[in-house]
């Protein structure tokens, strides 16, 4: 258990090492090109996740239409 929390405290500080150095890397601007393809890529996942709703919207359409289709059959056969 002792291990346990002498580890969690060496992650805490660890983490705020890296959370001091993401700030001071921020407010130098010392990486903008990191910053703004991290923007892009952002902006893309957005995009990305807009065109999956969609085709999953289209998806449920055709399977909607798929099934009101196979009842006609079914009720073309009898």
């Amino acid at each position: 258990m002792r291990q346990l929390l002498e580890a969690f405290a060496d992650l805490q500080q660890q983490n705020r090492q890296l959370e001091e150095a993401l700030a001071a890397a921020r407010r130098d601007g010392a990486d903008a090109g990191a910053v703004q393809r991290i923007s892009d890529l952002e902006a893309e996942v957005r995009q990305l996740k807009k065109e999956n709703k969609t085709l999953k919207e289209r998806e449920k359409l055709i399977r909607n239409k798929t099934e009101r289709l196979a009842v006609k059959l079914g009720e073309i056969d009898i």
